[in-house]
């Protein structure tokens, strides 16, 4: 399994994109980084060991 770690900065982005998306939809924003969030925990399920 692979630790992510994220930075202040990746937290502002993810905080910047949800803020753009919700200017159309807050239900569409909040789907948005839900489904990035779900990817990172995919990404973490990820063994690095050959």
């Amino acid at each position: 399994m692979t630790q992510i770690y994220w930075t202040s900065q990746a937290d502002a982005d993810l905080d910047s994109i949800y803020n753009f998306a919700a200017r159309n939809s807050e239900e569409y924003a909040s789907l948005l980084v839900h489904r990035i969030l779900k990817a990172v925990k995919r990404l973490e399920a990820v063994s690095l060991e050959p």
